[in-house]
């Protein structure tokens, strides 16, 4: 009996979904103060992944200690590609996480988990997807995952920043095949 390794075919990649500019700027428009902890830490979390084009595992990994404010730019422990570095951060997302911050964090130490659950335990990914599609639907947005924002950073570079996503080809390409940080 011989053993015949044959590379399957893979499928056809379906194009993804994602949410026009219009949706994008419902997403990130400032939630009042009188506003829930979990809509603002939403809207920070969708305002980081797009400002950093982060993915959502990567989103869970961050700590508070982990972002620098002085060089902006956030240190990115855990990848897709098993590689740390660092993401570059412009202004419009520097001042919304510390809007965040100082409206969520401000007892939280450099190590706590930058997007945590009311116990102040790291999201998982499931937990990050679900309050993003409920915060989603309550800004009038009804497309479903959070991998649609994800989307919008790497196929229409739909970035409420141009210098981010400027920053971002020059120092930091953080994926596998330059194709998808273009």
């Amino acid at each position: 009996n011989k053993r015949i390794n044959l590379k399957l075919v893979k499928g056809q990649e379906k194009e993804i979904e994602v949410y026009s500019e219009e949706e994008i700027e419902k997403l990130i428009k400032r939630p009042d103060k009188k506003e829930s902890w979990a809509i603002w830490r939403s809207w920070a979390i969708d305002c980081f992944i797009l400002g950093t084009g982060c993915r959502i595992q990567t989103v869970v990994n961050v700590k508070i200690g982990d972002i620098h404010f002085g060089r902006n730019e956030i240190v990115i422990r855990e990848q897709k590609n098993k590689k740390a570095g660092y993401v570059p951060m412009d202004r419009t997302l520097a001042n919304n996480l510390k809007k965040y911050i100082a409206m969520c964090r401000t007892e939280a130490t450099d190590d706590a988990w930058l997007f945590c659950n009311i116990y102040e335990e790291q999201l998982t990914t499931k937990a990050l997807q679900s309050a993003l599609w409920d915060y989603h639907r309550k800004r009038g947005v009804e497309k479903k995952t959070a991998q649609r924002v994800d989307g919008c950073c790497k196929v229409q570079r739909i970035d409420f920043s141009k210098d981010t996503f400027e920053a971002c080809l020059m120092k930091a390409p953080r994926h596998g095949a330059l194709s998808l940080s273009l």
